[in-house]
């Protein structure tokens, strides 16, 4: 195995071979799970109720919604 990172004659001085044998990079970090306390907190603080999905309003909803407002201002005008 050490001989895949380590050149033949470097293999041979213990020395050379633990100074060319490659790290691996800080860059990205091994994965690892979130700590026993933290999963404790998130399981108590998580709420009772399953969470509902958000769904949005369709173009039609918005539309009645926006067409009511807007009479019920125009019939607000005429009265005055």
């Amino acid at each position: 195995m050490l001989s895949r990172f380590a050149s033949t004659s470097a293999s041979r001085s213990p020395y050379l071979a633990s100074i060319s044998v490659r790290s691996v990079s800080s860059k990205y970090i091994r994965p690892h799970p979130r700590p026993y306390k933290r999963r404790w907190y998130e399981a108590a603080v998580a709420p009772v109720m399953p969470e509902s999905r958000r769904t949005c309003p369709s173009m039609v909803e918005l539309k009645q919604k926006y067409e009511k407002e807007r009479d019920e201002v125009i019939l607000h005008l005429h009265s005055l």
